[in-house]
């Protein structure tokens, strides 16, 4: 988020200026029953003047509003903060993860259709066999082809031979 952050009054200003005030806090349950607090921010409707802003107002009139989560603003602050030191990528560089690479590449597997761990743990196994097939396919196609070129090879050689001695 690209707005400034006043820690001392608790307010987000947001890039068109308009101040974003604490209101209250408030939570969520997700449909895992998963609970998540959140503070709310709401814009001020006035300016200096008792003028009603319009950048202010939603579509149907309402006064703007945010929520934000702090534990999760900490948390995305701390992977970003790890993530930005130069060590951390420069490692990824030697890294190689060819086996991701071709999934997505050869077998178009880019997401998971299944829930759940057991079945996630199914699906990729069963994606990582079909790898496996693939691999094990090509190499005996690969196999096959070079013999009938040495067996081709041979049998010009000897014709070859056979030539020369007549």
């Amino acid at each position: 988020m690209n707005w400034e952050y006043h820690e001392d009054d608790d307010y987000y200003v947001n890039p068109a200026g308009v101040c974003f005030n604490f209101k209250r806090y408030a939570y969520r349950n997700d449909k895992y029953k998963f609970h998540r607090d959140f503070k709310v921010y709401q814009a001020e409707k006035y300016d200096e003047n008792h003028q009603v802003i319009l950048q202010v107002l939603t579509p149907r009139g309402n006064t703007k509003y945010i929520m934000v989560n702090p534990q999760w603003e900490y948390f995305k602050a701390k992977a970003r903060k790890l993530l930005s030191k130069s060590t951390t990528y420069s490692c990824r560089k030697y890294d190689v993860e060819t086996v991701f690479g071709n999934l997505k590449a050869y077998l178009d597997f880019k997401r998971f259709t299944v829930r759940g761990l057991k079945k996630a743990k199914s699906q990729i196994g069963i994606a990582l066999m079909a790898l496996n097939m693939k691999k094990i396919a090509r190499r005996l196609s690969i196999f096959s082809i070079n013999f009938k070129k040495r067996k081709n090879r041979s049998e010009f050689q000897m014709k070859f031979r056979t030539v020369l001695l007549i």
